[in-house]
C-alpha cells in the first residue's frame, strides 16, 4: 500500500459507518424522538405545525416566500385539485456578491431583513388584490398557531440580530405594511412541512418530509391520541446529537457560528460537505498525499461548494466550473475520494434517522410507508438519492420493500401554498 492509499484509508476508517453504527444511530433517533414526545430534554424536538395533510381540494392562487438560507424566493402559485403551477416567481440572495448589502451580518437589523423579504414578495404579486402567503421560514422555532411563531436561534451560519425570540410573522407582517402592502401572512411553516405537504399533495401515502440540502431537517406526521389531534411535527433533526463524529467533524463544529449546535446537520448538510472535505484534504497535503499546490488552493475556509463536489467526483457529467479551486489531475482524483466518503457518509446517516422515524410510527413496520424528500444533495448530487435507499435497505433487509423514497416536487414554494390554501380554507389563521 503507497503511502497516499494508507492515508485515503485512515480517513475512511475515520468516516466509517458501517451497518451496525446505522442500526444503532436509529434506534438512539427513536429513542429521542420518545423522550421529546414525553416532554423530557431530548436533542430532538416535537414542534407543532398546526397543519395536517392536504385532503388534495387545495384550490386557488397563493404567494408563497421561502427562506430557508443564504438564497430567498418568493412565488405567485396556482393550485387546483392535486396540481400546482408557478404563475410567477423572483429570488434574490441575502448577501450581494458585490459586497453592497449583507441582511445575514451582525451589523444589520431585523427591520432591514424583513423589508428585504417583503420587496421581494411583493415583487410577484399582481395588481391589487389581496393575497394570502404561506411562508417557508426554515430555522428553529417556537410556533403557538399557524401564524405565530418565535425563532429560537438562527443557523446556517445567519446571525442578523433583533430576530432570535422575536415573532417572525409580526415583523414580516410589519414590513408590509411599511409597504402599504395588501398581502396577508396566513402560515408559516418549517420547509420540511412544506415538503410533506408538496409530497403528500401529490401522493397522499407520504407521511414523512425531509431536507436534504444546504441543511438537514425532517418532519413527520403525528397521528395524534388521547384527544390530541393529528398534526405534522417538526422533529429540528439536524440538532440529533447521539452521533458519533470524526476528527474532522470535530473541527468544523469548534470554527462554526455555534459550537454544539446542530451536530447531524454539520455532518449531513451541504453547507458543511465541501468543508469537511477541504478539511481532510489539507491534512492529506500534510502528510504528503496531496501537492504543495493543491493545499494552497485549498487554503480558504468554504472554499469548496456541493458542486464542486460534484464535478470533482464526476467530471464527466459537468463543464469544468468557472469558479472554485483548480487543481491538478491527481490532486483532484484524491478530493474525489474524499467527496465520495462525506457524501456517502451524508446520505446513510439520513437514511438511519428515516428509519428511526418509521420505528416510532410503526416498530414493526407492517405497513408500507412514502418519505418525501427535497433540497439539492437529494436533486442535483448524482448518486445520492440512491444512497439514500440503498442505505434504508441496509439497514432493514427483510422489510425495506415497505418502505418508499420518493422525490417532493419544490416543498419550500408548493408546500408552502398549499399551506396558505389549508389555512385561508379552514380559517385557522388569525385575524
Amino acid at each position: 500500500m503507497t503511502d497516499t492509499q494508507a492515508v485515503l484509508q485512515d480517513m475512511r476508517e475515520e468516516l466509517e459507518t458501517d451497518s451496525n453504527s446505522l442500526r444503532k444511530i436509529s434506534a438512539d433517533f427513536c429513542e429521542e424522538m420518545k423522550i421529546s414526545a414525553a416532554g423530557r430534554k431530548s436533542s430532538l424536538q416535537m414542534l407543532p405545525s398546526f397543519l395536517d395533510l392536504p385532503d388534495g381540494f387545495e384550490t386557488g392562487r397563493f404567494l408563497a416566500l421561502d427562506f430557508g438560507g443564504t438564497n430567498v424566493r418568493a412565488m405567485l402559485v396556482e393550485l387546483g385539485n392535486r396540481s400546482s403551477a408557478v404563475l410567477k416567481q423572483r429570488s434574490a440572495p441575502l448577501r450581494d456578491p458585490d459586497g453592497k448589502y449583507d441582511y445575514t451580518a451582525k451589523d444589520s437589523s431585523a427591520e432591514e431583513l424583513f423589508d428585504f423579504l417583503a420587496r421581494l414578495v411583493s415583487s410577484v404579486a399582481e395588481g391589487e388584490l389581496v393575497y394570502y402567503l404561506g411562508h417557508t421560514f426554515s430555522f428553529p422555532c417556537h410556533q403557538t398557531s399557524l401564524s405565530q411563531t418565535k425563532l429560537i436561534r438562527w443557523t446556517k451560519e445567519i446571525a442578523t440580530p433583533g430576530v432570535e425570540g422575536q415573532g417572525v410573522g409580526e415583523l414580516l407582517q410589519a414590513a408590509f405594511h411599511r409597504l402599504h402592502s395588501r398581502i396577508v401572512q396566513t402560515v408559516i411553516l418549517n420547509d420540511t412541512v412544506g415538503t410533506l405537504l408538496a409530497a403528500s399533495y401529490a401522493d397522499p401515502s407520504v407521511e414523512i418530509g425531509s431536507i436534504c440540502g444546504t441543511g438537514h431537517n425532517t418532519c413527520f406526521r403525528d397521528k395524534g391520541n388521547n384527544g390530541v389531534q393529528p398534526m405534522i411535527r417538526n422533529l429540528e433533526s439536524g440538532n440529533f446529537s447521539k452521533v458519533s463524529m470524526s476528527v474532522y467533524d470535530r473541527q468544523l463544529d469548534a470554527a462554526s457560528e455555534k459550537p454544539g449546535e446542530q451536530r447531524l446537520e454539520k455532518m449531513v448538510g451541504g453547507q458543511y460537505l465541501g468543508e469537511i472535505v477541504r478539511m481532510m484534504a489539507m491534512n492529506a497535503a500534510a502528510a504528503g498525499a496531496l501537492s504543495a499546490g493543491g493545499a494552497d488552493d485549498l487554503i480558504q475556509p468554504y472554499c469548496l461548494t456541493t458542486a464542486d463536489l460534484a464535478f470533482f467526483m464526476y467530471p464527466a457529467l459537468f463543464d469544468r466550473p468557472k469558479k472554485g479551486p483548480h487543481l491538478s489531475v491527481q490532486d483532484e482524483k484524491i478530493v474525489a475520494v474524499l467527496a465520495n466518503l462525506v457524501c456517502r457518509r451524508s446520505a446513510r446517516l439520513a437514511a438511519a434517522t428515516y428509519v428511526g422515524i418509521l420505528k416510532y410510527l410503526d416498530f414493526n413496520l407492517t405497513g408500507v410507508h412514502t418519505i418525501g424528500v427535497d433540497g439539492s444533495l437529494y436533486t442535483k448530487l448524482p448518486g445520492y438519492a440512491a444512497q439514500l435507499q440503498e442505505a434504508v435497505k441496509e439497514i432493514l433487509p427483510e422489510r425495506s420493500g415497505t418502505v418508499r423514497i420518493v422525490a417532493a416536487r419544490d416543498g419550500s414554494g408548493i408546500g408552502a401554498a398549499i399551506a396558505a390554501a389549508i389555512a385561508t380554507r379552514q380559517k385557522y389563521f388569525d385575524s
